[in-house]
């Protein structure tokens, strides 16, 4: 409407000021994220391509225009699915493989079929005769569900990946911010820290115990990657360790009797991870026994700490309550525990968290 170049970074940019300065908690949302990933990149690498000559619009045959579309169709899709991978991985632990073959079949059906008939639609609803186009328009709009069906369905779709820390993902976005803003040589200095961000995604550790704030759910990491609940139970909260875990979320872990080193009866459960020993108490009945073997000691009842001395670590249900889940990350030298209540801060409303580094 002002003369203005429409596909620029200046107006990514401004956009981007309006929102944080509205709303700035927008910074950590995924929507933010993905949406910001996607336009950056297609932005800097369209402002690239249009920098180049191509044949005149009035010198291309329909088959030049056709492979042009195509082509442009397929360059789009992999940067924005480039671009996105990373904030898709951080938030839902979840790569698409196969999104290229889906957007070459669904782009072109939403841009000749889906767009132009709601168009028509709008045009027609003065005079009531809307049904028809957005009848059409619906028909469109299966076949875009369809695609996405099929190649969900497909053989290597998707991979799950393991949860990162989140200095990870920032020297990844960082990285990418470089290699999209810098027009000169200095922009494959991006190329660094999207490397130092892949290698500490790959040093990322799931916790080898978790616990609900409750007690009545376990999950223990099993030898191979796998997660196993020796109490049983299902929902969300599993799901999100599955999936925090690099897991197929709907998947089931192992048969108790299949994993090496553990041993339930109806107290409890004995587990052994290399040299630990790991007590899952559910009857106060076993405490006396389980503290005395036992390197840690998980309670859903309360423990008198003086009864238990020869653990090392006691975890019961009033630190289930005061403290919100935990999980435990076994090493060779130490213990470590983080829960909901250490990673809280020091403010008013809350207790004042306590290291747990063992």
């Amino acid at each position: 409407m002002i003369d203005r170049n429409a596909i620029s970074m200046n107006l990514v940019a401004w956009a981007a000021a309006a929102i944080l300065l509205l709303a700035p908690e927008s910074l950590e949302s995924v929507s933010f994220q993905m949406s910001f990933a996607a336009v950056i990149a297609l932005v800097a690498a369209y402002e690239a391509v249009s920098a180049r000559r191509f044949e005149p619009m009035e010198r291309r045959t329909p088959a030049m225009k056709g492979a042009r579309y195509v082509g442009g169709v397929l360059l789009t899709t992999i940067i924005a699915t480039v671009a996105t991978a990373p904030f898709a991985a951080f938030h839902f632990n979840r790569l698409a493989l196969l999104g290229v073959i889906a957007n070459l079949i669904a782009v072109p059906l939403a841009a000749l079929w889906i767009m132009p008939l709601a168009l028509i639609s709008l045009v027609f609803m003065p005079f009531g005769l809307e049904q028809w186009p957005l009848a059409a328009m619906g028909w469109g709009i299966e076949g875009v569900l369809s695609v996405a069906r099929w190649v969900q369905a497909l053989p290597g779709a998707a991979t799950m990946l393991p949860s990162a820390p989140g200095w990870a993902l920032g020297a990844v976005a960082i990285g990418g911010l470089w290699l999209c803003v810098w027009r000169s040589r200095l922009r494959v200095l991006g190329v660094l820290p999207v490397f130092v961000g892949i290698f500490g995604w790959s040093l990322s550790a799931s916790p080898d115990i978790r616990v609900t704030a409750d007690g009545k759910t376990v999950g223990l990491r099993t030898l191979d990657g796998d997660l196993v609940l020796p109490f049983g139970g299902r929902g969300f909260t599993v799901e999100t360790w599955r999936r925090r875990s690099g897991l197929e979320p709907e998947a089931r872990g192992p048969a108790l009797d299949d994993v090496p080193g553990l041993r339930c009866d109806g107290l409890g459960c004995i587990y052994r991870s290399g040299e630990r020993v790991v007590a899952l108490v559910r009857d106060a009945a076993a405490l006396e026994e389980d503290c005395r073997s036992a390197d840690i000691v998980i309670s859903q009842t309360p423990v008198r700490k003086w009864r238990c001395r020869g653990s090392g670590l006691v975890i019961d249900r009033f630190d289930l309550w005061r403290n919100g889940a935990h999980a435990l990350y076994l090493r060779p030298d130490r213990i470590t525990v983080d829960s909901v209540g250490s990673d809280g801060g020091v403010r008013p409303w809350q207790r004042y968290p306590r290291s747990q580094n063992r």
